[in-house]
């Protein structure tokens, strides 16, 4: 089973459509949603979504008591499934298009003035689990480098697979079989 984490832009239900391809092969998919997203109660913050990830992550397994737990997250997801890789044991995760640190995100006037940090080099350094790094060379969004210092920085096995010419947005049905066949390897 598959546990889906959207990125910044999305909710629950754009993601469920966005995660449908995951399906392929009759594989369970669950898509996380969280506090302030898609009508959900409460503001999003960085402890908030972690909390809501692991509410996710428990209900995989109650669900699917027997399976095995994969983690996918973009970009803002991809912090959520590397932190919960590293607080959990799952089976392996992939990010696509996810940031190294938050603050790089943010403009230079602007780094440090939130409380969030969602340090993505800190947390996939914690991960033992495999990892694939999925990012596009023409990522508008994110810069490819982070995921160049996320494969640097993990401790674990990390691939990095660039998407060449592909932006901040991908189509899951042009990857999810070669998702499906890293994960286990088929």
């Amino acid at each position: 089973m598959v546990v889906y984490f959207h990125g910044n832009s999305f909710n629950q239900l754009v993601s469920a459509r966005r995660a449908e391809p995951l399906r392929a092969g009759g594989h369970g998919v669950l898509v996380a949603s969280y506090r302030g997203y898609g009508g959900n109660p409460g503001p999003p913050s960085e402890a908030g979504l972690f909390t809501d990830g692991e509410a996710w992550l428990a209900e995989a397994r109650r669900l699917a008591p027997d399976a095995r737990i994969f983690l996918f997250g973009h970009s803002l997801g991809g912090a959520v499934a590397l932190e919960m890789a590293a607080r959990q044991d799952v089976e392996a995760v992939a990010t696509l298009r996810t940031f190294a640190r938050m603050a790089d995100q943010a403009p230079a006037l602007a780094r440090g003035l939130g409380p969030d940090r969602f340090d993505n080099v800190a947390a996939i350094a914690r991960v033992s689990e495999p990892v694939l790094l999925l990012h596009g060379t023409e990522d508008e969004v994110v810069d490819p480098a982070a995921a160049t210092q996320l494969e640097a920085a993990a401790t674990g096995p990390a691939t990095l697979v660039r998407l060449t010419g592909a932006g901040h947005q991908v189509d899951l049905a042009k990857i999810a079989g070669r998702l499906w066949e890293a994960w286990l390897g088929d």
